[in-house]
């Protein structure tokens, strides 16, 4: 599930009335901001209690949580 919150494809981050080039108001964005940051305490929750054991889950969860700090860090970086 939180993989799927990473990819940013679960049912509640879809509106199916909006198109894919509209944005979202500023009120949902909040809230997939609140979700995404959720998933990504749970991925580090999930590495510290398996330990060693989460070394294969980081293949699937590094490349989704790394473009969150990739985007920001361009962002403060150009300012």
């Amino acid at each position: 599930m939180a993989a799927t919150i990473l990819e940013q494809k679960a049912v509640c981050q879809q509106d199916p009335d909006q198109d894919d080039s509209e944005e979202g108001p500023e009120e949902t964005a909040e809230y997939d901001t609140m979700l995404i940051a959720s998933a990504g305490d749970l991925v580090a929750a999930l590495s510290t209690t398996l330990g060693a054991a989460f070394t294969p889950l980081f293949q699937t969860f590094y490349p989704l949580i790394v473009k969150y700090y990739v985007s920001h860090l361009t962002v403060e970086w150009v300012k």
